[in-house]
């Protein structure tokens, strides 16, 4: 039984990696996008 819970806690603490991890990393995309769109526009400005 305390090997199962322990288990459980581990997968916990994966499981919240995970999900920090995947909102990090779109949080970062998306900067990332808005960065992009944003120079993209100035370029279009630029050469009008």
């Amino acid at each position: 039984m305390y090997a199962f819970a322990h288990h459980v806690r581990s997968s916990c603490i994966v499981v919240v990696l995970l999900v920090l991890y995947a909102h990090y990393a779109t949080a970062h995309a998306f900067l990332l996008l808005v960065r992009c769109s944003n120079m993209l526009e100035v370029e279009i400005w630029c050469h009008a």
